[in-house]
């Protein structure tokens, strides 16, 4: 089910007129207009408040307590955030407000300077969207330059407490019966109606763009699950009497956690896997475990990386059923990504690694192989 609930504030002789498709029932008052001219900043006061210190590359909810203040408008919950420094380009941020429990905060994004001089208000027009009504949400883009110190996110009391009634579709679907089991098909959409109360709570989360990137992107971070084909071809062992033994096509898997560094496009990976691979040559076979550190670089397009891969367990089984077993190695892994969504990448691994068996004979065994990894 996706929800998209479209609530206009129209701007008009510098004044705002709360409108809303599908709106409730109850009367607009006069109490219900926003005058963005009555907003008014108290520079002493908002000095005595400590700000929510946001950082290069932050993204997450704002678990601060508010504060209670009236800037014109009356007293209500609003938070100030204190910005990271840009050094010559404009810098943008998004800036969340989420639906929780049928309540919403409808912010109100003032911006000031280090002096608390309001730079410009902004009252946005909400597009709320979202699958499942409780994660529905609107999504403020907001650019500024390192004229920019604060932006205070206030909200209008005259809103809290009113309803918003509006409408949207949700899939049905209908169960067909055969002699042996139910089976179940859509059966079209048909129309619901659902309540949004203004609240004076705010629920909010932010991303910040990286101090080396101006563009906001969801950074990866946490833990992710691989998926990796092998193209094969590379030697796995030494064959004195012909040709020597080459790898097959195979695949991995591995678990990994990635941790952004705070300031930068930077990022550091690790992770656990297992591949198992055939051979060009016959019913053979070369396996083992591995696990990997990546230093990593991160835009909203592509990621690449480098770091290292340790080896372990690994052998092969020849076409005579002979296993030849290895020692651990540690070698170079080289990666190239595409995001293909804010949690999917794709993209090619290369190992340039030698391998040692136990009697110390080296192997040349440089592996290339397609990856795909999901983040959580």
């Amino acid at each position: 089910m996706k929800n998209k609930i479209l609530i206009a504030f129209l701007l008009m002789a510098c004044f705002c007129q709360f409108t809303a498709h599908a709106q409730s029932t109850e009367p607009t008052s006069p109490a219900d207009t926003l005058h963005v001219t009555q907003i008014q900043i108290n520079p002493e006061a908002l000095a005595e408040i400590a700000p929510v210190q946001l950082r290069f590359g932050q993204q997450g909810m704002i678990n601060d307590f508010p504060f209670a203040m009236d800037f014109g408008l009356g007293e209500t919950f609003s938070l100030l955030l204190q910005l990271p420094v840009p050094e010559t380009y404009e810098l943008r941020m998004e800036v969340t407000t989420h639906v929780y429990d049928s309540k919403m905060y409808y912010p109100i994004f003032i911006k000031l300077t280090d002096k608390f001089e309001v730079q410009e208000t902004i009252t946005p027009t909400l597009e709320i969207e979202g699958t499942g009504f409780d994660n529905m949400e609107h999504t403020q883009h907001i650019a500024y330059d390192k004229t920019t110190r604060y932006i205070l996110i206030t909200t209008a009391p005259s809103l809290v407490g009113q309803n918003l009634y509006h409408s949207y579709e949700v899939q049905t679907s209908r169960a067909v019966y055969t002699p042996t089991v139910p089976i179940i098909v859509p059966s079209g959409k048909k129309p619901a109606i659902a309540r949004i109360t203004f609240t004076a709570a705010p629920r909010i989360s932010v991303k910040v763009a990286s101090s080396g990137n101006a563009e906001i992107y969801r950074r990866q971070t946490g833990f992710y699950f691989g998926l990796g084909s092998l193209f094969g071809g590379e030697k796995v062992a030494n064959n004195p009497s012909g040709d020597d033994y080459r790898a097959g096509g195979g695949a991995a898997i591995s678990i990994g956690y990635s941790i952004p560094l705070a300031a930068s496009d930077m990022g550091i990976r690790t992770a656990l896997g297992f591949r198992y691979q055939g051979s060009y040559d016959g019913d053979a076979n070369s396996k083992g475990y591995f696990s990997e550190i990546l230093f990593t670089w991160q835009t909203k397009v592509l990621t690449a990386g480098g770091g290292g891969q340790l080896e372990t367990n690994n052998s092969i089984r020849d076409l005579n059923g002979n296993v030849t077993r290895f020692k651990k190695t540690f070698g170079a892994k080289l990666i190239m990504e595409i995001r293909l969504a804010d949690r999917i990448n794709m993209g090619l691994e290369y190992l340039p690694f030698n391998f040692y068996t136990l009697n110390d004979v080296p192997v040349k065994g440089n592996r290339i192989g397609l990856s795909l990894k999901f983040f959580y």
